[in-house]
C-alpha cells in the first residue's frame, strides 16, 4: 500500500449562517510524490493563487508526522500546530485508566503543558506492566517530538494580520476530517483498488472538485480539443 499525500490551504472561515462557517478559497494538492517533491508540488499550487512574497503568516496543521514538517522546512513563517483530534486519540489510546486520561486531557485543554506531562509520568511511576509502560513512553514520545505545536495558534501571542471583512480566525479543525472528504470518502472504502495512475488521476480530479476549479478547468480542456457542443456536455 501506498499512502497519498493530501495538501490543504485557505483564507480563513468566511461566516455564511448562525453557527455556519465554510473554508474561505480552499485549495487542495494531493499526490504520491516524496516529501521534497509533494513540498514544491504544493508551493508551486500556492503561487499560481497568491504572489509568495506577500504572505505575512502560515498556520500548518498536522498529525505530526515527518513527512509533514518537511513540507514547511524552509518557510521561516509557518507556525506548526498539532492536530487535537490525534493529540486526544494518543491520549485515550495509550492511558487506559479513564480518570487519568481525564486528567491528562483536560491539563492539556487548559494549555497546562507542563501538568500534563507530570501527570502522565507519575501515572507510568505508578504502573508495573510493561506493555502499558511502553504505551505511556510512545505517548510521550510523540507529544514531545511535537511540543511546539501543543499550544493553539490563537494563544501564542503571534502578529496574526487583519483579515478581510467577513473572514474570521477561527480553530484549526481535524485534518482527518479534511482528508476523508476531500479523497478518502471516494478512494478508500467499499474495498475500492487503485494503481499509481489511477489513484492519481483520481486525486487530481477530488482536489480540484474541492477546490471548486473542477468544472473551469474540464470546460478549460475539453474546449482546446473537442467541438463545443461536446465540450459543454461534459463540463455539464
Amino acid at each position: 500500500g501506498k499512502e497519498m499525500k493530501v495538501a490543504l490551504v485557505h483564507e480563513g472561515w468566511k461566516h455564511l449562517s448562525k453557527n455556519r462557517y465554510e473554508l474561505y478559497n480552499k485549495q487542495v494538492t494531493c499526490g504520491f510524490e516524496k516529501a521534497k517533491e509533494f513540498a514544491d508540488k504544493k508551493e508551486a499550487r500556492i503561487s499560481k493563487i497568491y504572489n509568495t512574497d506577500e504572505i505575512e503568516i502560515r498556520i500548518a496543521n498536522s498529525d505530526g508526522a515527518k513527512w509533514i514538517k518537511k513540507l514547511y522546512t524552509d518557510n521561516i513563517d509557518v507556525h506548526f500546530q498539532l492536530d487535537r483530534f490525534h493529540v486526544k486519540q494518543a491520549i485515550i489510546r495509550n492511558i487506559l485508566e479513564p480518570a487519568v486520561q481525564s486528567k491528562v486531557g483536560k491539563a492539556y485543554d487548559n494549555q497546562e503543558i507542563e501538568r500534563m506531562f507530570m501527570l502522565i509520568e507519575a501515572y507510568e511511576n505508578s504502573i508495573c506492566d510493561e506493555k502499558d509502560e511502553k504505551k505511556l513512553q510512545d505517548l510521550q514520545k510523540y507529544l514531545k517530538t511535537n511540543v511546539e505545536g501543543l499550544i493553539p495558534y490563537q494563544k501564542r501571542n503571534l502578529r496574526l494580520p487583519e483579515l478581510p471583512e467577513g473572514l474570521e480566525y477561527r480553530g484549526m479543525g481535524a485534518c482527518e476530517h479534511n482528508v476523508d472528504l476531500t479523497v478518502a470518502r471516494r478512494m478508500k472504502h467499499n474495498g475500492a483498488s487503485w494503481s499509481i495512475e489511477g489513484a492519481s488521476n483520481l486525486g487530481a480530479i477530488l482536489a480540484l472538485k474541492a477546490s471548486k476549479k473542477l468544472s473551469s478547468t474540464m470546460e478549460m480542456i475539453t474546449k482546446s480539443i473537442l467541438p463545443e457542443s461536446i465540450s459543454k456536455e461534459i463540463v455539464t
